[in-house]
């Protein structure tokens, strides 16, 4: 959640302008970060109306999603198995954060001149623009970045 990741910030009135983004960056605790998938094997499968569900995607804004290359034993009869060696047959190539993103604006010093609560901020982020993990991996599943099984992993859901 949101209001576990954000730490408490509070200001004296007057002192908003010492408030910088670098400030801000050193108080937020450190980002999860997903694993990618590997651009050279990952499978495209259909997304279900319990898959954007799950995520909070209206179904059908999303035709697809994307997880990491299942190995077929040769004894299916199917094509003969390549292994990736772009991947090293991982199926994931690289990592990416996802951000809690707060933009610091006249809102929000206003706010933080008042010792708000944890949840005061949260909604006044998301007033101004600002979004949260599950909001930034969702972007991530959605651009084929990453995998369900991927994203619940580093939100633990």
């Amino acid at each position: 959640r949101f209001s576990r990741r954000l730490p408490r910030l509070h200001m004296r009135a007057g002192q908003s302008d010492l408030f910088t983004g670098l400030q801000v960056a050193r108080r937020l605790r450190q980002t999860p970060s997903p694993r990618t998938l590997c651009p050279e094997c990952k499978e495209e499968i259909p997304a279900t109306e319990e898959m954007c569900r799950r995520v909070g995607i209206p179904p059908g804004r999303v035709k697809s999603f994307y997880r990491r290359r299942v190995h077929i034993p040769p004894e299916t009869g199917r094509d003969p198995y390549v292994p990736c060696k772009h991947c090293m047959e991982t199926g994931y190539f690289g990592m990416a954060g996802l951000y809690d993103v707060i933009v610091v604006n006249d809102l929000i010093r206003q706010i933080m001149t008042t010792k708000p609560s944890e949840e005061a901020i949260q909604r006044a982020a998301m007033k101004t623009g600002g979004g949260t993990f599950l909001s930034d991996g969702v972007r991530m599943l959605a651009e084929g970045m990453t995998s369900f099984e991927e994203l619940s992993r580093v939100l633990k859901q």
